[in-house]
């Protein structure tokens, strides 16, 4: 325990702290930042007494920033007043310092030390305590001035500190605040544990400690936003928002729900002072450019590749970009890239993915991401799906143990189900533009038409269009692979065979027959990723960013790809689509295999799956499924179709057996075509028409064509023509 004392040096006159332990802090007129700090590390000694006698000989430009220290100090301090009094606040003991049995000067000198901790101290409750300082004149039986003109002195001093040129910085007020040096507090104003407090009035405007952190400039839009710091029970909170709230008395109150202590009678005092506060720190205010989305930052080559919270730029250079997300939601979805474990463990737990081809695409897909940007390559959706309940989620997992967390259930995990909406998918896929987006569990969606209508906005890179309240709302937009699983592929929650071209199908058993072995398998394979992730996907977008001459080269392997599996799609149109996916994902494979050192030896898994996906596409193609069934449908009905004996179905007949192939009525060949889950029967027969698979028609663009039917007449139909009319 250490008394305090203010006093003059004997030896030299000099303004001094002396402490009972023998040491000595010189003080100069006006106190210095230096020593102002060497004060407050007295103070936050345990057990420090400041004994308040001779503060009030100190001279004022001295006494006013050692008096603001003393209020704004959050130390636990007591103070000693005259007559050994210990009091547990500085206001009291200077009230108890007043004593009248003394010559006058000394006693104005006491009063007006009480009457400037007053003016320090209290901002609304001013008056109360001015009064205070008069009935304790009173008592001490000195008359001649009233309780008006004590206030009027303390008003004074309020004026005199609000016209003074001397800058207090926040640091000399609040040294544990997380501001920079240079930040000062406006002129005019006052910050100290009360709050802000305009000096003009002595009003307190904000009933917190409140600065401005930085000011943001959006990289992608160039709007710009603020971080507003206030202090609340001993800690500093903080909280960003567009810079147009603090500039205006409504939108300020969104503040209030962040804990800000700002309500609609105060809301305009506060935007006064924060404008004040962002001019007096104009130059010195901390300046950052921010974006809502991660990956790649434009311009790519300069500014890096944003993985979480990390900015990974070219190695010897750093960039200025951080991630800023527009809610909590977007805060969230960055907290989940990032790493745990060691990437030994991790390269050596993957390693049984080597043997599993079906386990092996999503897994080097999720390295395709960010490439796509690189090559030009468009965006796809790989589909895990199969009734066995092992494996299927794993493979998710182990993709997303590239970038982070795997586990679905910590709340930052990558891998998040189909059980959102349709907005969280939209605004997930443009935060995580140039990085794979998991979705586990497709049976969980809420519809069937959200997926379908996923898939195309998911391939198109572009969010649907909305409005707002003054025009329109900007689309989000990204670059990406989505990994999906569940029990049915995800293509079959979609009628339309454009789907099929934007999804890679894997159906069965990833980790093949489910074993005793491969059970065990998976278990090791699920442990060992959810103990050690993420880095892999750091050193991998390294090796990316490093690598700017290579670009060239990747392209030219990425067309030369596409082209051989265009080749071997051997005039399948839909896994000639499929081919540029194909592509990517083995040249995201050798570049891993390349910068990981992954314990395997790289052969592409299509290799093995390709006469699976080629049997798939014949399967998958919309109209030629369509086609098949319609004839299927004909054969197992062929009682409605003229010439036939027995009775007109109740439909009414199909059509009829025409020489070139079946002769449907249209009317009858559109509910078949419904009937069969096609909800697009025109869209079909004018594909039909163009394929050549019907007669080109007599009747112009409509492709119907008059025939005679059995028992008179004639009637117009569309013939589908038989394979040997379709090869001519």
């Amino acid at each position: 325990m250490a008394a305090i004392h203010f006093r003059r040096s004997e030896s030299s006159g000099q303004l001094e702290l002396a402490v009972d332990d023998g040491r000595h802090v010189p003080v100069s007129d006006p106190l210095a930042e230096p020593e102002a700090a060497r004060i407050r590390e007295l103070l936050r000694e345990p057990g420090s007494i400041v004994v308040v006698p001779g503060l009030e000989h100190w001279p004022t430009g001295t006494r006013i920033p050692l008096l603001t220290l003393l209020i704004n100090s959050s130390c636990p301090v007591s103070y000693l007043a005259a007559g050994m009094v210990d009091c547990e606040n500085l206001f009291d003991a200077v009230v108890q310092c007043i004593r009248s049995a003394q010559p006058l000067e000394v006693f104005e000198a006491e009063r007006q030390l009480a009457v400037e901790v007053a003016a320090l101290t209290f901002a609304n409750t001013l008056p109360e305590a001015c009064h205070q300082i008069f009935r304790r004149c009173r008592e001490l039986g000195v008359r001649g001035s009233t309780s008006r003109e004590v206030l009027e002195l303390a008003r004074d001093v309020q004026r005199r500190r609000a016209q003074s040129t001397v800058t207090n910085t926040v640091l000399s007020v609040f040294p544990e605040a997380p501001v920079s040096a240079t930040l000062c507090v406006p002129h005019r104003w006052q910050l100290n544990h009360a709050g802000v407090v305009d000096s003009r009035t002595g009003e307190l405007v904000i009933t917190s400690p409140t600065v401005l952190l930085e000011r943001l400039r959006d990289a992608g839009t160039g709007l710009e936003a603020v971080t507003v710091g206030w202090r609340d029970e001993g800690q500093w909170w903080q909280t960003t928002v567009p810079r147009g709230v603090i500039a205006d008395s409504r939108r300020v109150l969104q503040l209030a729900e962040d804990g800000f202590p700002v309500t609609s009678s105060t809301a305009s005092r506060a935007v006064d002072y924060l404008a004040a506060f962002e001019v007096a720190n104009a130059v010195h205010l901390p300046r950052a450019s921010v974006t809502h989305q991660l990956g790649w930052q434009s311009p790519r080559d300069e500014a890096g590749f944003l993985l979480g919270a990390n900015l990974i730029t070219p190695s010897g250079t750093t960039g200025s970009v951080r991630f800023q997300g527009a809610d909590t939601g977007d805060e969230q979805i960055a907290a989940c890239f990032v790493s745990e474990g060691t990437f030994e463990e991790w390269r050596e737990t993957i390693a049984v993915l080597a043997h599993f081809p079906k386990a092996l695409v999503p897994f080097y897909a999720s390295f395709a991401a960010p490439l796509l940007e690189i090559v030009g390559g468009p965006n796809f959706i790989v589909d895990i799906a199969g009734q066995t309940t092992v494996g299927k989620t794993t493979c998710l997992r182990a993709g997303a143990s590239v970038w982070g967390d795997p586990d679905e259930l910590h709340p930052n995990s990558l891998v998040k189900t189909w059980d959102c909406t349709q907005v969280w998918r939209e605004r997930a896929s443009a935060v995580q533009s140039g990085l794979p987006l998991f979705l586990d569990d497709s049976q969980t969606a809420h519809s069937v038409e959200e997926i379908g209508q996923f898939l195309y906005r998911y391939a198109q890179g572009t969010g649907r269009g909305r409005g707002t309240v003054r025009g329109l709302q900007q689309s989000h937009a990204w670059r990406g692979v989505a990994l999906t699983s569940g029990e049915r592929q995800i293509t079959e929650f979609s009628t339309a065979g454009g789907a099929h071209a934007r999804v890679l199908a894997l159906w069965g058993a990833p980790f093949d027959a489910v074993t005793d072995e491969t059970t065990e398998l998976v278990r090791r394979l699920n442990a060992g990723i959810r103990a050690n992730f993420g880095q892999a996907g750091h050193r991998f977008i390294q090796t990316l960013v490093d690598s700017q001459a290579e670009w060239r080269d990747w392209r030219v392997e990425y067309d030369h790809l596409t082209r051989h599996y265009e080749e071997l799609a051997n005039g399948r149109q839909l896994v000639r689509r499929m081919a540029a996916y194909f592509a990517i994902i083995d040249l995201a494979a050798r570049l891993a295999h390349q910068t990981l050192d992954l314990p395997w030896t790289f052969e592409s898994p299509f290799v093995r799956l390709m006469p699976e996906f080629l049997q798939a596409g014949e399967e998958a193609d919309m109209p030629s499924r369509a086609l098949r069934e319609v004839r299927e449908w004909a054969e197992r009905h062929s009682e409605e179709f003229l010439p036939a004996g027995g009775h007109q179905p109740h439909a009414g007949w199909a059509g009829v057996r025409a020489d070139r192939g079946i002769a449907f009525y249209p009317t009858r060949l559109h509910a078949i075509l419904k009937e069969l889950g096609h909800v697009s029967p025109l869209s079909l027969i004018k594909i039909w028409g163009e394929r050549g698979w019907i007669a080109s028609g007599t009747e112009g663009r409509t492709r119907r064509n008059s025939i005679h039917v059995p028992g008179g007449g004639t009637g117009r139909f569309v013939v589908v023509l038989n394979e040997t009319e379709r090869n001519q």
